[in-house]
């Protein structure tokens, strides 16, 4: 069999299986052509505490908004979509009701201080280096999963605002 007619073998088993998996190697671009949704630059804040927060840019190829409705990862029992917001004169980070939505033809960007993936409850910590799947569930019914790389960063170190986790505020390293 011809390396072409694996390709559209494989491309065809893939639009019959009904869901999108789009690998993403070392925190760079998806390749995925038939991708709705892509990911740039992911990465996740190394961590040795309780909390952390993964980043990178999300494209969206298509002409119709598709919102991030949940999200899962590979470090950590519990993921949530978070946002960053003024509560008594301080930003706090909360989770984001009703998702992340990525306008037609366009971009977001995930980023410390703004709209995150906030991955808590840490089974191991997460060393400069260290690569994570994190997994998006998308409004179309879509999975899009793409690999974290850990770095080093300070930038944008939140409280948290919610409930139980208040005793959490600053912990996020």
């Amino acid at each position: 069999m011809s390396i072409r007619s694996r390709a559209v073998l494989i491309g065809a088993a893939v639009v019959m299986g009904g869901g999108l998996l789009v690998g993403c190697s070392s925190g760079s671009e998806t390749t995925d052509s038939t991708a709705s949704v892509t990911v740039n630059d992911a990465w996740i804040r190394a961590t040795d505490g309780p909390m952390t927060g993964i980043f990178g840019v999300l494209v969206n190829t298509t002409d119709s908004d598709v919102t991030i409705e949940s999200a899962s990862n590979s470090a950590s029992e519990i993921t949530e979509i978070h946002e960053m917001v003024m509560i008594d004169g301080e930003m706090k980070m909360q989770e984001k009701a009703g998702g992340v939505v990525i306008p037609a033809g366009s971009s977001i960007t995930l980023q410390p201080g703004g709209d995150h993936i906030m991955a808590m409850g840490m089974t191991a910590p997460v060393a400069p280096g260290d690569e994570v799947r994190v997994t998006l569930k998308l409004s179309t019914g879509q999975s899009l999963e793409f690999i974290a790389v850990a770095k080093q960063s300070a930038a944008g170190d939140e409280d948290y605002h919610s409930g139980d986790m208040d005793t959490m505020d600053g912990d996020m390293q």
